[in-house]
Order: structure tokens, then sequence, then C-alpha cells
């Protein structure tokens, strides 16, 4: 099988992560892989070059850039791929508009997040455009809940497929790099780590996250929290720090490629977010046997199983997030229990293999059913491929 996929850029984000993780797996499965990004950002190049996968740029230059269908278009005619698969809000919107333009393969999408960010413009261009849309992959129930109920996808239309961790992001690391990393973090020898690998965004409530340590640390001083991230309001979470008195008990880390190690040093995972489909740090962490502790947000509750793998906690409630860590901190038994309990799932639940194999049966099951009948909308506008980004 020859299959394209469209995303937006190759920057180290979770979506990205698991589209080189599906193309590579399919790759070094005998199928014929190509990668096409709309922006030329592509932090995770090397990634699908080493392994003989050919990577395009369509090069988009602006939100308003309606050229980058035509050049989209042209990249996808001279591959020939069966179909043609899109990542990401601007990939999912451009991608199916090729249809306009001639490609006559089926079109999937695939929705990583439930997006409240868009306009309402946008929201109508992405709900217009589905319909030459054969078919949608989503990597959690809440997502495709959201979909059909919000943007009124009819459900047979969209496949839930998990996010898979790779054997490399499963497997626990040598002892001397979980040391160095641990050497690195230079908490005190006392300390009990919590760990949270979260971009410095909104969306993640890195404020929330400070105040529900500050409450728990009151009764544990023993605590320690180590951020692992990067983003626009960085400086923002340093001054939060500060003022809540707790640089002591604090370490923030942004040039981390490879958060396995301290995870490993670390005895708990946090994250706070109040948008998530199915997280890779929560699947990290759950695979190295930590316990974690996230909010109810998207696919968080289908990920973690509360009482058995760590607890979920309501969105923007700090309180409930103080309170489980302070019953982990409380209860090692308990929290050795849950450690164990999440590397097991993982490995039953949420691997590359299992995702590459729904992937592959739902592309299969897609071309036998061949692509959506031709329809060319009348006209193409700017408003029509709107592009907040």
């Amino acid at each position: 099988m020859k299959i394209a996929y469209v995303i937006d850029q190759l920057d180290c984000g979770g979506a990205e992560q698991q589209l080189v993780s599906l193309a590579t797996g399919l790759h070094g499965r005998g199928h014929d892989v190509h990668v096409i990004t709309i922006y030329n950002r592509a932090e995770l190049r090397h990634e699908l070059t080493s392994t003989g996968i050919p990577l395009s740029v369509a090069g988009k230059r602006g939100k308003f850039d309606l050229t980058t269908v035509w050049r989209l278009r042209r990249l996808i005619a001279r591959i020939g791929p069966d179909l043609v698969h899109a990542y990401l809000p601007a990939a999912s919107l451009l991608t199916p508009l090729t249809r306009w333009l001639g490609i006559k393969i089926p079109v999937l999408q695939s929705e990583r997040n439930i997006n409240d960010w868009r306009s309402g413009v946008r929201l109508w261009a992405d709900m217009w455009a589905r319909r030459y849309v054969d078919h949608i992959t989503c990597n959690a129930e809440a997502i495709k809940t959201h979909l059909v109920r919000v943007e009124r996808v009819p459900p047979e239309k969209i496949t839930v497929i998990y996010n898979g961790l790779r054997a490399d992001r499963r497997t626990r690391p040598a002892d001397r790099s979980i040391a160095a990393a641990a050497d690195r973090i230079n908490a005190p020898r006392s300390a009990r780590i919590i760990v949270c690998v979260a971009n410095f965004n909104e969306r993640k409530q890195h404020g929330l996250l400070l105040e529900a340590f500050a409450r728990a640390r009151a009764a544990h001083p023993d605590l320690f929290l180590l951020l692992i991230g990067t983003g626009s309001l960085e400086h923002e979470v340093r001054a939060r720090i500060e003022k809540l008195g707790l640089l002591p008990a604090c370490r923030i880390f942004t040039d981390i490629i490879n958060p396995l190690p301290f995870l490993c040093a670390s005895q708990f995972a946090v994250l706070t977010s109040r948008i998530e489909g199915c997280s890779n740090a929560l699947l990290e962490a759950m695979a190295m046997g930590l316990p974690v502790i996230a909010s109810d947000a998207g696919g968080t509750p289908e990920v973690i199983q509360h009482g058995q793998g760590g607890f979920v906690c309501p969105v923007g409630d700090a309180e409930a997030f103080a309170n489980a860590l302070r019953r982990l901190v409380s209860d090692p038994q308990l929290s050795h229990r849950m450690g164990a309990f999440n590397a097991r799932r993982v490995v039953e639940h949420f691997t590359d293999d299992l995702m590459i194999e729904l992937t592959l049966a739902l592309y299969y099951r897609v071309l036998k059913s061949g692509p959506l009948p031709d329809s060319r909308p009348r006209k193409l506008t700017e408003a029509t491929v709107f592009d907040k980004r």
C-alpha cells in the first residue's frame, strides 16, 4: 500500500510523534510511506529520513495562502498514493480541498483534540470540508462524542484508535541515564519528585498545578516539582513559582528531548490540562511505572483507570489535585501498586503495534469502499480556507 501523510509540521508535539511512529511502523512492514508538511518546520525530520521515508514541504506562507492547495495537490499527484491521511488543523482543512483539483483517492482526517480554539468561520469551514473526507480517526472516545454531538459527523464515519508507544518509548532507560537525570535535577536526597511533562501554554494550566503543589507541600515539605517543557508562558510560570515561594522546590528544564530518564528519577506524574486527547506524556509516565494524577479532560479518563493507576480530578480543581498528591505521598504501597498497574496497562492497550494494526485494518476497509463520489463546489474563497494559525 502507498500512503501519503499530510501534517502541519513535524515539531516535537504529541500528534507529530504519533505520526512518525505510525509512518515508520508502516514503512517497516513494507508499505510505501510519504510525508508532506504544510509548514517548513521539521524537528523530527531525521526520524523519518533516517528510515528512508521521503519528506516534502507544501510551504504555506500565511493563513490566507490559497496557493498551498495547488502545491499540495501537485505533491499528492506526484506521489500517487492509494490514500492520503491528514493530521492537525491546517492539513485537515487543506487536504480535502485537493478533491476540487482532481485528486480521486480516499482522504482521511485525524482529530487529536477537541479544538475549542476555532472561530465560527473556521468551525464552519472544517465542517464543510468534511463532506469531502472519507473517514476520520481520533484518539479518544471523548473526541468522537464531540464530533458527533457538536460537529454533526456521522458516527459510522469515525474510528477511535488510541495512541501507541514505540518499544523505545515504553522501555526503561539504562541506569546510568537515570542517574545522570537525577544528578541534573539535583533535588535533596530525601525529596519525592513530582514530574509534569507539558509545554507552557494556557491549556496545560501550570498555574493550577503550582497552586496544588504548594498546598500538598505544606503537609509534605519533602515534595519537589520537576517541570519539563517549552512555550510562551515559561516566564509567567517562573514568576508564579517565585511568588509562591517555591524556588527551592522546583526545577524547570526546557531542553529535554527524551524525558524517560527524568520520569524514572521521579516518583509521581501529574498533568493539569483543561484539554487533552490521548496524552503521550501520560502514557510515557505510565510506561515508566509511575502513578499519575490528571484532569478529566478529553480522553484522559480513558487512559487512566481512576483508583487503579492514579487519580482523575475535575478540570480546574486545585484542591482535588492537592488531595490526590497527599494521598499518594502518604501511601507508598498504593503508589507502587498504581505504578505497576500502569506499566501493564500500556503494554496491553497502548503500543505502536496495536495502533498500526488497527490503522491498517481501517485503511483496507476504506480502500475497499472507495473514495466518496466527486462533488465539486462552485467556488473556492478565502473565507472557506480560513486558517487561524
